[in-house]
């Protein structure tokens, strides 16, 4: 079975990182983002720096 996070309109970078970072702790792989372009800011890659894998 395979599960999807999806984050809806995520204002800081940041959040978006560390969520990509509790996933990979979680073994979970698939990141949804809606309606935010969060996810391409240098802040989002600082904090979690596996979200190229998780994206």
């Amino acid at each position: 079975m395979q599960f999807f996070i999806v984050l809806v309109e995520p204002v800081r970078p940041e959040n978006v990182g560390a969520a990509a970072m509790a996933m990979k702790t979680m073994g979970f792989h698939s990141l949804r983002i809606v309606d935010s372009q969060a996810h391409l800011e240098p802040g989002a890659w600082r904090t979690g720096p596996v979200i190229f894998w998780i994206m």
